[in-house]
């Protein structure tokens, strides 16, 4: 699977508080067959309001995947972010792995002005 050279701005969840969710790129390995080969390249995601959520994810059964050469920017949480234990995927398989991040630029990433934290508590990677 590859998403490649997409341009994603001005996604906005209309619960921005406590429970708000939305993303740019999301991926959810939700099976026992996990999702591998994944490549998530070349992509611009900027103004996003993405409240508790992350502006690119992948998320439980989801291995030997690569996230190269993204720009990532002016967001309101999360830039990227390679996660499991949320009970995306099954018993056993609910994590991401063997991954390699690489290249990217991620910047202006603040959840100050974010209502599920008004505080700095977002990160790039």
């Amino acid at each position: 699977m590859r998403l490649l050279n997409n341009r994603v701005h001005n996604i906005t969840t209309n619960a921005e508080g406590i429970g708000g969710n939305a993303f740019g790129i999301t991926v959810y390995g939700m099976a026992i067959t996990p999702i591998s080969q994944l490549t998530i390249s070349g992509n611009q995601l900027y103004s996003l309001t993405t409240g508790q959520s992350e502006s690119v994810n992948v998320d439980g059964n989801v291995t030997h995947f690569t996230v190269p050469n993204n720009l990532i920017h002016d967001n309101d949480n999360i830039g990227f972010d390679a996660i499991g234990g949320e009970g995306v995927g099954p018993t056993g398989h609910d994590q991401a792995s063997y991954g390699e991040v690489r290249g990217n630029t991620i910047y202006h990433i603040s959840s100050l002005r974010n209502g599920g934290y008004n505080s700095y508590a977002a990160n790039g990677l």
